[in-house]
């Protein structure tokens, strides 16, 4: 699986769901001015730290980033241990106690796709992998 932004390298995409971006916050449930929270996010390199990035970047502010943790449940669990805020996709909201806020920005979503080459045929285990996920998929397969 992948994140659309891997789209341009592969021959193949079919978005399998999107989730919207959401403030973490410890237990509130409101927005205090979270630019001057200590921040947690995912490290440089990863799809959603560039969407975390671009959605701070489009409000001109920067966060001041307390923790780097490349795992999204560790993220909500820090935050939940009132560690800081975090923009997490909303399947990671509610875990330890915290409250999500949606955004209502723009590109507030992360999109989670399924790719594979098509210039050659799928080995029997990929292709009975791809066929599992096209049938369990939460939204199905769509191609973009």
């Amino acid at each position: 699986m992948t994140l659309a932004a891997a789209r341009d390298i592969v021959d193949r995409h079919d978005r399998l769901r999107r989730d919207r971006a959401g403030l973490l916050d410890p237990s509130s449930g409101t927005v205090r001015l979270a630019f001057l929270q200590d921040f947690v996010t995912i490290p440089p390199g990863f799809g959603f730290r560039q969407l975390v990035d671009d959605l701070f970047a489009a409000a001109g502010v920067t966060p001041r980033v307390a923790f780097e943790i490349g795992d999204l449940a560790t993220i909500e669990g820090l935050v939940g241990a009132g560690l800081g805020v975090a923009l997490v996709p909303e399947p990671f909201v509610g875990a330890s106690g915290t409250i999500g806020l949606g955004l209502a920005a723009p590109g507030a979503e992360r999109v989670v796709g399924l790719t594979w080459r098509t210039d050659r045929r799928l080995g029997p285990a990929a292709s009975r992998f791809r066929d599992f996920v096209e049938r369990e998929a939460l939204y199905g397969l769509t191609e973009d």
